[in-house]
């Protein structure tokens, strides 16, 4: 039994020009006006955020720099500055593993939230 994916309107390979040119806007605003040049920034992330204002280029950017800003107050791109020597002894406290990979090929991660002992990970990571 095969399973025949159907890629959605305004997702990566079903975009009109107009949409792909909000695309194209957007990535060079991150780039040349931003400076940002984080690989996470891909066409299925920004795309989102082109969805979520249904293309209107303006809107667009105007949520792309607050969730930028955002990130940059809460200084989330750092927020995982584990002890790189002690990452053997973290993930038995951090249930973890890839299992599968979904329909576009994208490798499938999954944590167990409920079952991570957070006081030895920080113990852990302190040390």
């Amino acid at each position: 039994m095969s399973v025949e994916h159907v890629v959605q309107p305004g997702h990566l390979g079903n975009l009109t020009i107009e949409q792909e040119g909000v695309l194209e806007r957007l990535r060079e605003h991150m780039k040349q006006e931003l400076g940002l040049t984080n690989p996470i920034f891909d066409d299925f992330y920004l795309l989102r955020f082109c969805r979520a204002r249904k293309f209107v280029y303006e809107d667009v950017k105007l949520m792309f720099d607050r969730h930028i800003e955002w990130r940059n107050q809460n200084n989330v791109d750092n927020m995982a500055n584990f002890n790189l020597n002690g990452m053997e002894k973290l993930f038995e406290y951090l249930p973890h593993n890839y299992y599968c990979v979904d329909k576009q090929g994208r490798s499938v991660y999954i944590e167990q939230y409920k079952d991570f002992d957070l006081q030895a990970i920080h113990k852990v990571n302190s040390t």
